[in-house]
Formats: C-alpha cells, structure tokens, sequence
C-alpha cells in the first residue's frame, strides 16, 4: 500500500496522533502518585461512598432490593450489581475519565436496557445524567452521602427536554454489613 502525500506530512500526522493520545498520560506523569496508580488521586476517589454491601429502600421504607458496588481495576472503576425484589437485575461500570474530568457510568440489565449518563460531584452530591440512545428520554441521578451513612438516590426523567419531571426512584441506600 502506497502512502498518499509526502514523507513530512505522514511524519506531521503521526506525531499529531502521538501528541494526541500521549500527553495526557505524559502531564499525569508529573502527578505525585500513591503507590504508582493514577487511580489513588482524590479526584478519582470523589464516588467511593458508594462502595459497599447495601439494603435499597423506597421514601416509604419498603425494600426495594439489593446493590453491591465495589472497586475493580486496581481501584479505577466501581463495579455495581443491582438485584430488585421482583428479579430485576443490573449492573453497571462507573469511572473518573481525567482526560475530560467527569464520570461516567455505563448500565446493563437483564431487560436488555442500557444507560449511559456522566457528570460530577457538586455541592454535597454525585450528579450524573445523560440521554438513553435513540429516546427522547433524559435520565438525571443524584446519590448524596448523608451523615447517619445512608446514600440518598433521586432519579428522574424528562420527555420534553426538562418541561416536565418524571420521578422514576427515591430512596435510602442502607448499609448492609455496617459500613
């Protein structure tokens, strides 16, 4: 296969494309590190109140179902595995991308759904939203830690662009394991 164009422009793109895809692994060099892992800094430790073994319960107190989140990767992604009391199960990814300083969560379940939102912490809680894929729907969830160790979670829906709200959950994430 022939290369199109002169030596120094196929030079030029490669080192755009070598620019591109290493400098930010080349700045977090720089980084002081603990123990050599990127995934220690605080930034991307802002979600690990999520972490652990808990009792789901709707603002009525009636159990929802159960959510185990831990930390996969050498701590650079939470894994969550959702298990409703009607045999709704799920599960979902959720990470810090550094190189556009937001998380992301990716979710799965056995209905065959997928929702992809991101966002960050702001003023007390974790925000993330997104659009579902080829809907009109716009998913917002909010978790706030809350002083007596429970998650507050508040998620809602929107149809019209944010005219109007559709609750689709609120309710107490409760320690299972006494965390």
């Amino acid at each position: 296969m022939a290369l199109i164009g002169s030596p120094i422009k196929y030079a030029s793109c490669i080192m755009l494309a070598w620019l591109t895809f290493s400098a930010p692994a080349l700045a977090d060099q720089t980084r002081p590190l603990k123990d050599g892992n990127i995934c220690t800094l605080q930034e991307f430790r802002t979600f690990d109140f999520l972490v652990g073994n808990w009792i789901v319960k709707t603002k009525q107190g009636e159990v929802a179902g159960i959510n185990s989140i831990e930390l996969i990767l050498d701590q650079c992604a939470l894994q969550e595995h959702w298990q409703a009391e009607d045999g709704f199960r799920g599960t979902s990814i959720i990470f810090f991308d550094a190189n556009i300083n937001q998380w992301h969560q990716t979710w799965i379940d056995n209905r065959g759904s997928a929702l992809r939102l991101q966002g960050n912490f702001n003023e007390g809680e974790m925000l993330l939203s997104g659009q579902k894929p080829n809907t009109q729907e716009f998913h917002e969830i909010r978790w706030r830690p809350l002083k007596n160790g429970q998650i507050k979670q508040y998620w809602r829906m929107t149809l019209d662009q944010g005219k109007t709200w559709i609750e689709r959950f609120e309710g107490y994430y409760i320690p299972q394991d006494g965390k």
